[in-house]
């Protein structure tokens, strides 16, 4: 079963209720801060670009533009920059450990009421 927008509206529905329900907003729009920047970097290519790699020898990915449109344009980038060059589950555990360090970080800043 593929979820779709049905289960991705129902996810995000469930979060901001218990958002709001639990009055800690401040925590949320915080942790929600990766995907604003995500919004920001889509709409510079105006929705059309897409967010995934091109494959290379190796089984690294290069990201697809010069720009950045995307967080995972910009995980690529980096690693490049770097010198590593990272398969697709490298950039994904990349960006799910930069998620994870926004929550740490907003879990520290904000203070319960």
């Amino acid at each position: 079963m593929f979820p779709g927008d049905s289960l991705t509206y129902f996810s995000g529905a469930m979060f901001v209720s218990a958002v709001i329900i639990g009055n800690v907003e401040k925590f949320g729009i915080l942790i929600f801060t990766p995907w604003m920047i995500e919004a920001v970097l889509k709409l510079r290519g105006w929705f059309k670009v897409r967010s995934y790699g091109d494959l290379q020898k190796g089984g690294w990915i290069k990201a697809p533009y010069e720009k950045v449109y995307s967080l995972t344009h910009l995980a690529m980038k980096l690693n490049q920059r770097l010198g590593l060059y990272w398969n697709e589950a490298k950039v994904v555990g990349a960006l799910i450990a930069f998620e994870a360090a926004v929550v740490l970080a907003s879990a520290v800043l904000v203070k319960p009421a």
